[in-house]
């Protein structure tokens, strides 16, 4: 059994227009979300072995937040360009390149990636995961190059404004 955890990036800032894509950093809406929701992932407790993140800035800020929510080491938190992708087939692809032993990751990437390979992996038809939103995963595969359409389900997912963070 294999078990992900999707979260989008949580808000991030457009006031300055001209910072190129890669460097725009969270507002203080994402800032302050990204505790709270990472509260309800402890509450659930969630094991995490690997968080993997994508190096946009905003991701990377929402997966350190993350990891100080859930106790987890900033310094194991794990830079993947691949997910710098707004393809699901890319993060399809790389999901399927992991390592057997790996068996409960944490993903913070970008939509319409997220949603899209949620929808793929468990043939559903989540409308849109919100930014800082999360979608938990497991997948009943012994290796990840298993994965593959309809081979997961989605254990419950949370948007922010479902637990009224603003």
């Amino acid at each position: 059994m294999k078990f992900i955890t999707f979260v989008r990036h949580a808000k991030s800032s457009w006031k300055d227009r001209t910072i190129p894509d890669m460097s725009r950093p969270l507002n203080q809406r994402g800032r302050s979300n990204v505790p709270e929701m990472g509260g309800r992932l402890e509450y659930r407790r969630i094991k995490v072995e690997h968080l993997y993140t994508s190096p946009a800035l905003r991701a990377t800020e929402t997966a350190v937040l993350l990891a100080t929510t859930l106790r987890f080491p900033k310094e194991c938190i794990e830079h993947v360009s691949g997910l710098y992708s707004f393809n699901y087939e890319d993060l399809l692809l790389w999901l399927r390149s992991l390592p057997r032993g790996q068996d409960n990751i944490v993903v913070v990437a970008h939509n319409p990636a997220i949603t899209d390979l949620v929808n793929f992996l468990a043939l559903s038809d989540l409308e849109n995961i919100p930014t800082c939103g999360i979608v938990h995963m497991k997948a009943d595969i012994d290796c990840w190059s298993e994965l593959g359409a309809g081979t997961a389900v989605i254990d419950f997912h949370i948007y922010p404004r479902q637990i009224d963070l603003g």
